[in-house]
């Protein structure tokens, strides 16, 4: 009961529109936090996913099909960055009660970010399999790029069209709601039972089935990586090096897929209790404009920033164009030192062999 009093809201009809407002809303307060974080997570996801698109395009030796998945999970996550700050206008209360098309834009707005994290998601499971095949079957074909990228569109488009049907935005800057509600676009007749159908498909294809392929393909990588005995006779330095990529491959893993799940988690589980249950009551033609589900639903969003930081820190060689970008940009190194670094950037590691385990680092 007192968790019913917490997330339950109060109704509000704007036209053919049902809008819910917490209880609890007073001032702008909540508001101003939550768009703050939104926009950190935007920049975020902007800078850090850009200049992981940066990197691999400079670098020759970052060409692999891996790399190029990386690239295509960091066009989805700046895709949703934009998306973020793209909203605050095309879902704006004044651009939806008076703009030409506007509940189509704010729609496609909405849509846009949708795809995003299904890409994203979608890409984090290729890279998974494209490792587990790298690390467990290092003489198998290596698969391209092309087609798995192609797989990640085409799917994100077809579960994200099963929105266009009924669709719950956040409305910014009412005069009623405050900075941030709640409305329903494209209200129609759909049952409770396809929504629950609906609801059902989205949990299972954005986030048990991409979470489970992917942390089962990374256990038999961390098995595998754990497992390996480096082969012939080896210095005490390299078996110190060899030892030291290991663990922080095993990291890398772990960190994508435990922060990928908990981001998620919240939300879906708010999803699951609203339509499965009667913890969260559910009426037809409302939503959820609590701050509980606001921050359940940005710490989700906020999944489309951390792959990059996950990237930098954990692989030696994404980190080290990260500092020298940084001391580039903002410790305004002489002329000398950064042409030094250019020669150095073009001699690259091209003499590291494909069997080496540092290939495997990424």
């Amino acid at each position: 009961m007192a968790l019913n009093q917490s997330i339950n809201a109060t109704n509000v009809t704007i036209g053919n529109n049902t809008i819910a407002d917490d209880t609890a809303y007073e001032d702008d307060s909540r508001d101003w936090i939550v768009l703050v974080l939104y926009l950190i997570t935007s920049i975020l996801a902007i800078v850090g996913n850009a200049f992981i698109c940066v990197v691999v395009y400079r670098k020759k030796h970052f060409r692999s099909t891996t790399y190029k998945l990386i690239v295509n999970m960091a066009v989805s996550d700046i895709i949703g960055g934009i998306v973020i700050p793209g909203q605050w206008l095309f879902c704006s209360t004044y651009f939806l009660d008076n703009g030409v098309f506007a509940h189509r834009i704010c729609g496609i707005c909405k849509s846009l970010q949708i795809l995003s994290y299904y890409v994203s998601t979608f890409t984090m499971t290729a890279i998974a399999i494209d490792r587990y095949r790298l690390i467990c079957k290092p003489l198998a074909p290596r698969m391209g790029p092309l087609v798995p990228i192609l797989i990640t569109w085409l799917l994100g488009a077809l579960f994200t069209s099963t929105t266009f049907f009924s669709m719950r935005v956040s409305e910014y800057f009412s005069p009623t709601q405050g900075l941030i509600g709640c409305r329903v676009i494209f209200p129609s007749d759909v049952s409770l039972v396809l929504r629950k159908m609906r609801v059902m498909l989205t949990i299972i294809t954005q986030y048990v089935m991409p979470l489970s392929i992917t942390g089962y393909f990374y256990g038999l990588v961390v098995y595998a990586v754990w497992s390996r005995e480096q082969v012939g006779t080896a210095s005490q330095t390299k078996t110190k090096s060899f030892n030291e990529n290991k663990k922080r491959t095993v990291k890398m893993l772990i960190t994508v897929t435990v922060l990928f799940g908990l981001a998620w988690f919240p939300t879906h589980l708010m999803h699951y209790l609203k339509f499965y249950t009667k913890v969260i009551p559910v009426s037809k033609g409302t939503c959820n404009a609590t701050t509980f589900y606001m921050l359940c639903y940005w710490l989700g969003i906020s999944s489309c920033c951390y792959n990059a930081f996950i990237y930098c820190y954990f692989n030696v060689e994404f980190k080290t164009e990260a500092i020298r970008g940084w001391n580039r940009l903002f410790l305004c190194l002489p002329i000398e030192m950064q042409t030094k670094q250019k020669r150095e950037d073009e001699s690259g590691t091209n003499g590291t062999s494909s069997t080496d385990y540092k290939s495997t680092n990424v």
